[in-house]
Order: structure tokens, then C-alpha cells, then sequence
């Protein structure tokens, strides 16, 4: 078995052809490129069992030569942008798999099983045209593969051009670094999917999906440190999985979940301020509000559209105004789509993402060395009587207030999400689901005000129709700003489940 890591830029195709003429590589050669035409058969079950546990089995072909390779994810990957796997490679005589030949003997069991059941077919195949080039940087051995050619499966088809930087031997962050160089230089973006993810999407007919956040585990014998990588992570690995999504536009929800990815990273930023570099601090605090600010637009929209307009005009009927007026929001909130869409391609946002995996690569430099259980501790009682404090004489709070109310209310609720994994189950359950009520309760309110808001923002207040959903909106506030007491007492006896 072989340990394989790698990280992989996309390129837009008008710019592939300057990758290997780039300054950025200059003097780091090491010997001469090399092109071949790879193609590779990715072979599973009818009902793709293999992927099912996250295995991609292929044959492939380079001139007359045949290899078998197996891939599976590492179980001690960090995940992210580097893409780390396990593979098993071997030669073939054919075009066909030779599940015998594994050296994995579990692996090779299961895979036998599966293929004995159900058969095996070809599911997709890429044709590749890899230029490899060696390279040395700063002491660490990288091989560089520009890949230009197709995925296709059946009458399905989709274009490959991106670099995949290989480690070879030495420090895996120097692969951030020479990607870092390369978006200096070249319009590009972190390719998350693998070629075996593209092509099973391609054989399943299926759109990318918007991802909710995953299941965090943390242990408490982790340093703070750990903890703090293992939940950065899993935010970053929720807003990478949205990216697909928005940049295919056909569900708002993709932006709604990248935007809930970029609050929980922002919330973990806060939790574990008191123990992060400064210097990183801020600035990837600044690059969450950046981003926030970016994609919160369209989700605004979004919510006008769905929780106001289109239930108001399904309560009154047809209505020229109000028509008139949805018409014209539709229009705003395609236009903030596009702009959420249009982020994700930028240079800003690409050296982002590099630049904090990185960091959380790092190791800390000693940062946060200490046990995580007590810090999560200190962190809930912090949030807790923060929120406790807010939520006094709620009645008399303007709507800016009651807003900073619902904040507070969320990071408890992050961090109380953060770290259920380290205290008992019920406790924590039951604290989530009773400062979800807060924010709930509050969060009616807030889209009220924020949509009272676009709507001046836009101009829309003299249309014929912006009446009806101005009483709607009024509706919602003075909905949001009473009934109260039965959502905080449920909040009170909720408290101190981590002491």
C-alpha cells in the first residue's frame, strides 16, 4: 500500500496553457516534463457498492500497459484541500479487474462480496492528456501533472483542466505554498472533488448537493489545539461541499448551507480566541466577514422571496402590485446569486482557503497545548452567562438589541455543538434545542426587519404592491417581539448541563 497526497487547482481553460510557463516555476525543475495519454475504466457495481465505501477501483491504460489501482481514503486524514488516500496498484493482463490480486486481504474480501453479488460494470472513464513535470521547493519533492481531457459516463461528459501538485517526500505544506504561488499568477481555484467523485455524479445523473455540517468528533483526552483543527475542519469541509452547488445555481439552498458554514467558522474563531495567534486571527476573521458579507445578500433575498412574498401571495390570491413587485425581487436576488457565484471564483477567495488550511496544518507552533475538555468548559460558561445576561428584560429591548440577543444565542448554540461529543448526551440535546427556540423566536423577527430593509434598500417602496407585504412584515415583528417567556424558561432550565 501507498500513501498518496495531493492537492489539485482548477484552472479556467483559456489560462491552462500558461501553467507551465509561469514565473512561479521557475528555477524549481528538477529533470524534464514528461506527456502521456492515460486513460482510465472506473469499474463498480450497478448500484456503485464500492463507493458506498468510499473505494474507487480502476484499470489504467498507457500505451499497452495495464494497472490496477484501489483508492481509499486515509482513516488518519485531516481531510480538506489535500487529498489524502490509500492506494493499491498493481499490473493487470487485461481491461478487465483482477479483485485477486489486492494485497489488502479485508479489502480484497469485501470487494470480492460485492463484485459475487452484483457483478461489475464500467460506471465512467477519463481520457487524460498529463504532462508531469519535477519539482524541488524548499527541500521538498513535489511532482506537478497538468491534466486536460474529459470525464464522461454514457452520453454524460465533463472537461478536466486542473494541476495536481503530488508530494513526493518532504512537508506536506509546501504543496499550500507552491498553490499559493501559482494563484498569484493564474486564475484559479481548490478542486475538492476527486476525478472518481466527478464521474459518479456523471454515472448517477445526479446535481451537486447542498451539505449540511457533519458530525464532529472530538474526544476529551484532544489538546485544545486538536479540537480546534478537527472543528475548523469540518466547517471548511461544509462550505467546500456548497461550492459545487452555488456554482451551479439551481438550488438557493447551496448558498444557505455555505453561508451557515462560513457563521459556524466564524463561531469557532470566537470560542478559541483566547488561544490563537494573534496575527491569524485576524486575519481570517476579517476573510469570514468578507465572505459572509458576500453570500449574505442572496440568502437575504432568498428569504424575502420564501418566507414573505410567496406566502402572502398564496394567502391573498392573484394581485397585480404584489406581481409586480415579486417580479422585481426575483430580479435582485438572481443578481445576488450571481455575485455569491462570482466570489467563489476569485483569487481572494482561493488563497483563503489555502492559506488556513495551512495554518490548521501547522500544528499550532505550542498554541493551545492544553486539554480541551476543561477549555470547553470555560468556553460554555462564558457564552452561557453572556446570553443569560442579554436576555434580561427582553420586553423593553429595541430590535438592534433583541438582534445582538439572537447572536449571542447562536455562538452558545455553535458551541454547544461544537463540543457535544465531550459531555452527556441529553444535557446537550436539550440545551441546543432550547437556545434554537431563542433564535428562532428572534429569528422570525430579524428577517422581518432585514426584509422591511432590502425592500427601502432597493427602492421598491413606492410600488403599488409594497402595502401588503409591509403589514406581513409588521405582522412578524410584533409576533417576534412577544411570546417570549415559555422560550427562555425552557433556555433557564436548560443551563449547566457541562459542569
Amino acid at each position: 500500500m501507498e500513501n498518496e497526497i495531493e492537492l489539485k487547482p482548477r484552472l479556467a481553460p483559456d489560462s491552462a496553457n500558461r501553467v507551465l510557463r509561469t514565473p512561479a516555476l521557475r528555477g524549481l525543475r528538477e529533470g524534464q516534463s514528461r506527456t502521456r495519454r492515460l486513460v482510465s475504466v472506473y469499474f463498480d457495481t450497478p448500484d456503485c457498492a464500492f463507493a458506498a465505501r468510499g473505494v474507487a477501483l480502476r484499470i489504467r491504460r498507457t500505451g499497452r500497459a495495464r494497472v490496477q489501482t484501489v483508492k481509499g481514503k486515509l482513516t488518519d486524514g485531516n481531510g480538506g484541500s489535500l487529498q489524502r488516500h490509500a492506494e493499491w496498484t498493481t499490473d493487470v493482463s487485461g481491461d478487465l479487474p483482477e479483485l485477486h490480486k489486492i494485497t489488502d486481504r479485508k479489502l480484497r474480501e469485501v470487494l470480492f462480496k460485492r463484485a459475487a453479488k452484483n457483478g461489475l460494470c464500467e460506471v465512467f472513464r477519463t481520457v487524460i492528456e498529463r504532462r508531469t513535470v519535477p519539482l524541488v521547493f524548499e527541500e521538498t519533492h513535489i511532482e506537478l501533472a497538468f491534466d486536460r481531457g474529459t470525464v464522461c459516463s454514457g452520453e454524460r461528459e465533463e472537461a478536466i483542466c486542473e494541476v495536481e501538485l503530488e508530494l513526493l517526500e518532504g512537508d506536506p505544506t509546501r504543496l499550500y505554498d507552491l498553490a499559493l504561488l501559482l494563484a498569484a499568477e493564474l486564475p484559479l481555484s481548490v478542486e475538492h472533488r476527486t476525478k472518481s467523485a466527478r464521474g459518479y455524479g456523471l454515472y448517477n445523473g445526479t446535481a451537486p448537493r447542498p451539505a449540511r455540517a457533519g458530525k464532529l468528533k472530538l474526544a476529551p483526552a484532544m489538546t485544545v489545539w486538536e479540537g480546534f483543527v478537527s472543528i475548523a475542519r469540518d466547517c471548511l469541509t461544509q462550505l467546500q461541499a456548497n461550492e459545487a452547488p452555488v456554482l451551479a445555481g439551481e438550488d438557493p439552498e447551496g448558498i444557505h448551507q455555505a453561508r451557515i458554514a462560513v457563521r459556524r467558522l466564524r463561531a469557532a474563531l470566537s470560542a478559541f480566541e483566547s488561544v490563537l495567534a494573534p496575527a491569524e486571527l485576524e486575519l481570517f476573521s476579517g476573510e469570514m466577514r468578507w465572505l459572509q458579507q458576500c453570500l449574505g445578500p442572496a440568502r437575504d433575498w432568498d428569504v424575502l422571496i420564501g418566507e414573505s412574498l410567496n406566502p402572502l401571495a398564496a394567502e391573498i390570491g392573484h394581485n397585480d402590485g404584489l406581481g409586480e413587485l415579486l417580479a422585481r425581487v426575483e430580479a435582485e436576488r438572481e443578481e445576488a446569486c450571481r455575485a455569491a457565484r462570482d466570489v467563489l471564483r476569485t483569487e481572494r477567495y482561493a488563497k483563503f482557503q489555502l492559506r488556513l488550511e495551512r495554518w490548521l496544518d501547522s500544528g499550532g507552533s505550542g498554541l493551545g497545548a492544553g486539554p480541551l475538555r476543561p477549555f470547553a468548559v470555560q468556553v460554555m460558561d462564558r457564552y452561557d452567562r453572556t446570553l443569560s445576561r442579554a436576555g434580561r428584560r427582553l420586553e423593553n429591548l429595541p430590535e438592534n438589541e433583541l438582534h445582538a440577543v439572537r447572536i449571542k444565542a447562536k455562538k452558545a448554540r455553535y458551541a454547544a455543538e461544537f463540543f457535544r461529543a465531550l459531555f452527556d448526551k441529553k444535557g446537550v440535546l436539550r440545551y441546543i434545542a432550547a437556545v434554537s427556540g431563542i433564535q428562532d423566536h428572534l429569528g422570525a423577527l430579524n428577517d422581518a426587519t432585514v426584509a422591511r430593509s432590502l425592500m427601502v434598500e432597493a427602492g421598491f417602496g413606492d410600488l403599488p404592491g409594497q402595502a401588503l407585504p409591509d403589514g406581513w412584515f409588521a405582522r412578524a415583528i410584533v409576533w417576534g417581539k412577544g411570546g417570549f417567556d415559555p422560550v427562555w424558561k425552557k433556555y433557564r432550565t436548560a443551563r449547566g448541563y457541562w459542569r
